[in-house]
Formats: C-alpha cells, sequence, structure tokens
C-alpha cells in the first residue's frame, strides 16, 4: 500500500467561479454587509414558534438566553449539542463551526438548518456577514473538490486525498496543505489537516496513520500483520488501538464487523476484523485440502473478491512457489497448501528413496516458504509411541507407514507376534498427531513360472526382495534374465513404494558395486534428477 511519505509536489489549485447555484460570494470578518432577508415562510416559520420551538433535523431547540454579564449567547440543540457565539464573534463564525463539528461527529447537518440557526442568532445579535458556501476547487490531475456549507475543508481535503491514493494518484502533506490554504481563503476553515500518528504497541510493534489514512483501515491493516507473524491479537486490543487514533484525529469508520462466507460443501470462512481477509482465506484452504476436500486457486480468488468488496484488504493470494533442492528434486507449495504438510511429504518421500534428510534441512526448507507466504502450523514431531516390547519413534522427516513396517519385521525376525491390526493400530497412533502419506505396505506375491513365488515384505525394498529371489534361483541352477528381473520390479512398483529404481545384473548379484538395471520410467527419472540445480534456488510460478 502507498505511503507517499513525500513523493508528488503540490499540484497546481484552481477555484472554480462562483455561479447563482452555490449561494452568495462570501464576505470577510468585519465587512458591513447583514445576512440577506430570509423567505416569508421561513419568518413566519419562526414567528410561529414563539422563538424557542425551532427544530434541526426535527430535534426541538430550547431557549436561547444571554448569560449574566457574558455577553454570549447559548442555543441548546437537543441530542447534538450547544451552540455557543461570544460577544466579539460573528454568529455566522460560529453556525459553520458548530455545523462542522457536528458533521465531522456522525450528525446531519444541512444548509436549511444553519439557515434556522442564523435567522434565530441575527434577531438577537448583530449579524456582519452571510454563511459560505459551497466552495469548489480543482485538483489537476485529481479531480473537483466540493465544500459544503456545514462541512469541515481539512476534513473534506483528507477524504479526496484517501480517495486520490486509493485510485493511484499519488498525495502528501504539502499538497493536502495547499488545498486547504486555498479553502481557508474562501470561507472558515476551524482546524489543519491532521498531522501523522504512530502508535507504540508494547512487545508487538509500532506503526503509522498518514493524514489520508483512515484509521481503521491501518489499524485492520496492523492488526492483520500481526495475526500472521503468529502473536496474538483479539477484537478489543484492536479496537483500543482505533479509539486512540480516533482521541486525537478523526474517524470516519469502526472496525469491520466479523464476516462469512459459505464455500459450497467446503464449509463456511469467517474473517474477523482484526484479520487480513487472504491470510484468513489461505488458512481455511490448507486445512480444507489436508482433511481431503477440494479447493482450487479460481475458489480462494472468488472469496477473497467477496470479502474485499465488504471491507479492508491489503494483499493478494500468494503463491505457488517453488524450491529447488539439489540434488534431490523440486518442491512446490501451492496456495491452497500449507507448506509445513508439503515439506513433510517432500522429505518423507525422499527418506524413503534413500536421500539424506533431517530436520535441520526440513527447517530451512520451511523457512524459504514461510518468508514468501502465510504458514499455519510448525513442523511435527518427533513421536514415540511406548509399547512393552519396545518404543517406536517417528522423526519429522519419515513416513510413518515406512517405520511401522520395519518395527514390524524387527518384531517378527525376534519371534514376537505381530499381526496387520496391531501395525495399523500403531499407525493410527501416529497418523493422528501428524501427516501420514501412504497405508502400510500390504505383502506381495508374485508366481514366476519355472522359478517359483516371489514374496516381498511390507518392510521389504523391492529391489532387494528381487535381486534375493534371483540369487536364490540361480544357486538352485535355474535360468534367470536381467529382463525378467526387471520386468518384476517394474510390476512390484506399480502397486507400492520403491526405494530402489534399479537392479544388478543376475551374473553381478555378487558383486559389491555394479551398474543397476532399470526400467524405462526410471532412467528418465534419474537423468532428470542428474541435471545441474543450485540448492536454495527457488522460482515462483
Amino acid at each position: 500500500q502507498r505511503t507517499n511519505r513525500g513523493a508528488a509536489p503540490p499540484r497546481s489549485l484552481t477555484r472554480r467561479p462562483r455561479s447563482e447555484e452555490t449561494g452568495p460570494e462570501p464576505s470577510h470578518c468585519g465587512a458591513p454587509n447583514r445576512v440577506r432577508q430570509p423567505a416569508t415562510m421561513l419568518k413566519l416559520l419562526l414567528l410561529t414558534t414563539a422563538w424557542a420551538q425551532m427544530t434541526i433535523n426535527r430535534v426541538p431547540i430550547g431557549n436561547a438566553q444571554r448569560r449574566s454579564g457574558a455577553g454570549s449567547l447559548v442555543l441548546e440543540v437537543q441530542g447534538v449539542g450547544n451552540l455557543t457565539v461570544p460577544a466579539n464573534e460573528d454568529p455566522a463564525t460560529a453556525v459553520e463551526r458548530f455545523a462542522a463539528r457536528a458533521t465531522e461527529a456522525g450528525f446531519r447537518m444541512n444548509n436549511v438548518t444553519m439557515l434556522n440557526m442564523m435567522e434565530w442568532l441575527c434577531e438577537r445579535r448583530q449579524c456582519t456577514r452571510p454563511l459560505t458556501g459551497p466552495v469548489m476547487l480543482e485538483v489537476t490531475g485529481a479531480g473537483n473538490l466540493t465544500v459544503l456549507m456545514h462541512e469541515e475543508p481539512a476534513a473534506k481535503v483528507e477524504e479526496f486525498a484517501a480517495m486520490a491514493v486509493a485510485n493511484g494518484i499519488p498525495f502528501n502533506v504539502e499538497t493536502m496543505r495547499s488545498m486547504l490554504k486555498s479553502l481557508c481563503n474562501s470561507r472558515s476553515c476551524f482546524r489543519d489537516i491532521a498531522g501523522p500518528l504512530t502508535l507504540n504497541v508494547t512487545d508487538v510493534g509500532e506503526f503509522t496513520v498518514l493524514p489520508w489514512e483512515e484509521p481503521a483501515d491501518r489499524v485492520e491493516y496492523f492488526s492483520g500483520l500481526v495475526v500472521e507473524a503468529g502473536l496474538g491479537m483479539t477484537r478489543q486490543s484492536a479496537q483500543q488501538m482505533l479509539e486512540w487514533f480516533c482521541q486525537r484525529r478523526v474517524c470516519r469508520r469502526g472496525l469491520t464487523r466479523p464476516l462469512t462466507l459459505a464455500i459450497g460443501e467446503v464449509g463456511n470462512v469467517t474473517v474477523r476484523p482484526f484479520e487480513e481477509p487472504a491470510y484468513v482465506i489461505e488458512r481455511f484452504s490448507s486445512a480444507a485440502t489436508a482433511a481431503g476436500l477440494q479447493m482450487n486457486v479460481e475458489t480462494m480468488l472468488a472469496a477473497l473478491e467477496w470479502f474485499c468488496a465488504r471491507r479492508s484488504c491489503h494483499r493478494p493470494i500468494t503463491g505457488p512457489h517453488r524450491l529447488v533442492v539439489n540434488g534431490v528434486g523440486n518442491i512446490t507449495v501451492r496456495p491452497f497448501q500449507d507448506p509445513a504438510a508439503v515439506v513433510e511429504r517432500f522429505s518423507a518421500q525422499a527418506s524413503e528413496m534413500g536421500y539424506a534428510i533431517n530436520a535441520e534441512s526440513m527447517l530451512q526448507m520451511l523457512s524459504y516458504f514461510c518468508e514468501r507466504r502465510s504458514c499455519h502450523r510448525r513442523l511435527t514431531g518427533p513421536w514415540t509411541l511406548q509399547l512393552d516390547v519396545a518404543n517406536v519413534t517417528v522423526r519429522p522427516f519419515e513416513e510413518p507407514a515406512a517405520i511401522v513396517e520395519v518395527f514390524g519385521a524387527k518384531a517378527q525376525q525376534a519371534g514376537l507376534e505381530v499381526d496387520e491390526e496391531m501395525l495399523q493400530q500403531i499407525l493410527n497412533f501416529f497418523c493422528e498427531r501428524r501427516s501420514c502419506h501412504r497405508p502400510l505396505n500390504p505383502a506381495l506375491e508374485i508366481n514366476v513360472p519355472d522359478l517359483g513365488t516371489l514374496k516381498v515384505a511390507p518392510h521389504e525394498d523391492p529391489a532387494d526382495a528381487v535381486e534375493q529371489f534371483a540369487l536364490t534361483a540361480m544357486q538352485k541352477g535355474l535360468d534367470m534374465t536381467g529382463k525378467q528381473m526387471v520386468e518384476m520390479l517394474t510390476l512390484i512398483c506399480e502397486q507400492r513404494v520403491c526405494r530402489r529404481l534399479g537392479v544388478r545384473p543376475p551374473s553381478e548379484l555378487n558383486q559389491t558395486q555394479t551398474e543397476a538395471l532399470m526400467p524405462p520410467e526410471a532412467e528418465a527419472a534419474v537423468e532428470a534428477a542428474a541435471a545441474p540445480a543450485a540448492a536454495e534456488t527457488s522460482t515462483t510460478e
């Protein structure tokens, strides 16, 4: 959002010629002019009120009287306040000041009301000039500003500047003061342009409201930043901040009420006054995606448009963001995904594939994304389940199903009775506390004609099982070709995760190092992964 603290020079200011429709040309205080005679109907109205039953906006006006020894006139406007005209002040100035302040306070004032007040006062005090207004000002490159009889010029300049900035037109204090000076040469002014106000919020930070900014807008913006930073914020705190500004300058609106939008079958999203709409939509979409519900960018943008038509918005939906991890692969976080969940999935898959991933590298990946968009939770874990026979621990970069499978294999080797139901219960414990990305692998059996049955245990890497099966067949004197091994591995990898995408040729199974045989798809994947990439390089799609 623009601040324009010192950008554009003052624009040329031209006051339009006054026409008959805009009212009488104002005269300066002290001039010997008297207020023009009111219409007959207005005079009759005043006569029939017996000097005290006038109304302003249908509110009765009480008796006016001279204060003893003060020489002042006091006109009580019930529900609004008292208009006091000191002995040395012209009634027109007092009426204009009263009307301007009442308007800024939210009361309805108009020309007829002011003329009624003038008529009442001028029958008790000599009036030296009429009411002034309206006054028009042409601002080159920005538009025309009109100040009505009951309005405060400084307030109208502030409103005009706020609208200009909202439309992308740069403004600064010098321009505003130049406008106000031109207006005050033609009519009464009762205050200056509001100065910049800075509020320091203990343990949080400070923010400034510029003269052309609405305090409620800036409080909502600052509060949204606080929420996104993970700090505490409530409506009461936001209201207290707004009241601080409103005690020092004019506020034209309060905080926005909570707004709720129903998004199809996904649910309702509510934005509170101290939250940034884009942030809430991203958080809602991430939670929906994690729950298996369908969200997309189009739905998010439509929701943001709905909220921004009803309250202030200060940023768009962000993303997608992509990070290239050298030697491992690419990780992309879309707007409707939670960065922590994506980093956990990527790390678990990479760990299963045999890449060296640890908690520190995960934090670096998450930090990269959180510097560029909103993050809604931290990485989870490690988690430990205490059993009678042993403890099972899943670290943040590990796939829970893989750890449970390894535990089951070791338990069986130790002679313990472990069935699929027990393993599933263990997996459920972890999946209730962190993200899980796949179920337990089933035990697989493949019948190979003339060679026997290949069995792959849930915890076993398929490539290891294929190599062991081929080695056993060769030891029995059976023929086993590399093509057969590749076909077996391909069939298995279509049904479950394969950590290793290649197998060693039959003739070299007893050797420690050899070039692996791979399915065509695996070869293409390896070649793509081998392309040079910088570990900390990122691109935004």
